[in-house]
């Protein structure tokens, strides 16, 4: 705990140094990759003196996030300008504490069930089993990366509302092993009516119920039942504030039916400003789905593997969404030690390390190039956001293929022979 709380002090410490440098914040915040058309502080500011005018904050075309969380920081802003920047520092430092004691609840899971299952592990893979000493330093390996990714804290001294919802997905996750499914469903309602897509982490909360309750197939129905009042109940609070429906209704279509092409590190820009506007509704299909249909087979595949299916659903999300920034792939990202026993299965992990450095630079740098010199065009900028994407997709596939494959071979023996002779299989080339 006294590594966690010097952790917690420096990244504290950290961002108030930061948010002094009123230069630095207001530039960071203006970036393409840090604030979005549906995150941007700038657009909630402007939002606040619309709702000033009119009493509806979206009757602009400024902000189209969520009703109670721009109403939550307007109050704040009004009690003192001071406070705003406090609570994103908080927001920080309750998701980093919420992701090291869900990592320390999972390791610890994961190791009590590899220790009453040893009898029907394979012999010979002692050597690849998870050690106590992962139990002791993954989670506060956790924390750091999270407070510390250059991603959390541009997304914090920006304020970014992605900030709240990776508190609010953080908070989620805490209670997954075990956990209420009150609490469980109350976090995830918060982050589904905040951005829509984490609708479909719903299938992993009934999959940790089934697995790590007991009457786990009442508690199933139980969590539906609780996910759903929660939304009723949030959708209520927000027909209260506005008078009507309005707001919800324009908030969602914003998310799905994407109007706004500023450009941003995700997919759907680039490509709705070049097609012609017939073809628009069918890609429009298209790309939602791709958001959202990998949930159904791989919670068929990974349904023993509830939080794997969580962590690879999460990075889904944070890739494919309509109006993503670098804060969506913090969450994922800090989680990445969960597995970092599974780490010698990867294929080509330096590779794509760099890949993923090398994007994350070169993405400025091509919009530098394109809106500044004026020396490149929106192509240069998409193909460097292309790549940028291309490297989640393989920190993905890579992280969730090992795993996989360690849960394989400590089963099946890390050296398999054929039928079970003792031949090995020997690859020759015929002359």
């Amino acid at each position: 705990m006294t590594n966690l709380f010097v952790i917690i002090s420096c990244g504290v410490l950290l961002r108030t140094w930061l948010l002094q440098l009123k230069d630095l914040t207001k530039w960071i915040s203006t970036r393409p990759e840090v604030s979005t058309p549906q995150t941007s502080w700038s657009r909630l500011v402007e939002g606040f003196v619309i709702s000033q005018q009119t009493g509806n904050i979206h009757s602009g075309d400024s902000y189209h996030g969520s009703t109670l969380l721009s109403a939550f920081l307007f109050h704040l802003q009004a009690l003192s300008p001071l406070l705003v920047p406090a609570v994103f520092i908080a927001c920080d430092v309750v998701a980093a504490i919420s992701l090291h004691n869900f990592a320390k609840k999972f390791l610890q899971k994961e190791l009590d069930d590899q220790n009453s299952n040893k009898s029907n592990l394979s012999k010979g893979v002692d050597s690849i089993l998870l050690k106590l000493h992962y139990l002791e330093n993954v989670p506060t390996l956790v924390a750091l990366i999270y407070l510390f990714n250059p991603f959390t804290i541009v997304t914090c001294i920006s304020q970014s509302s992605v900030t709240f919802n990776n508190l609010f997905l953080a908070l989620f996750v805490a209670h997954l092993i075990p956990g209420s499914s009150i609490a469980t469903t109350l976090f995830l309602a918060l982050s589904t009516y905040e951005t829509f897509y984490p609708v479909q982490l719903i299938i992993v909360a009934m999959l940790c119920e089934h697995k790590y309750q007991k009457e786990g197939n009442r508690n199933v129905a139980k969590t539906l039942f609780c996910f759903i009042f929660w939304l009723l109940i949030l959708f209520f609070v927000s027909y209260l504030r506005e008078g009507s429906l309005e707001s919800i209704f324009s908030h969602y279509k914003f998310i799905l039916t994407v109007p706004d092409q500023t450009p941003n590190i995700g997919i759907f820009w680039y490509f709705f400003t070049e097609i012609f506007n017939h073809f628009q509704t069918f890609f429009l299909f298209v790309f939602q789905i791709n958001a959202l249909f990998f949930s159904v087979p791989l919670s068929v595949k990974l349904r023993s593997h509830p939080i794997c299916l969580m962590f690879i659903l999460t990075c889904i999300i944070s890739t494919f969404k309509s109006y993503p920034c670098v804060g969506d792939a913090t969450l994922w990202i800090s989680m990445l030690p969960l597995w970092s026993h599974t780490f010698k299965y990867q294929r080509q992990p330096l590779i794509v390390t760099v890949m993923l450095l090398t994007t994350t630079i070169l993405c400025p740098v091509m919009w530098h190039m394109w809106i500044v010199a004026h020396s490149a065009n929106a192509n240069f900028y998409f193909a460097a956001t292309l790549a940028y994407t291309t490297s989640h997709i393989f920190i993905m596939t890579n992280t969730v293929m090992a795993y996989l494959k360690w849960h394989f071979h400590i089963r099946k023996g890390i050296h398999l022979n054929l039928d079970g002779t003792t031949e090995k299989a020997v690859l020759r080339l015929m002359n």
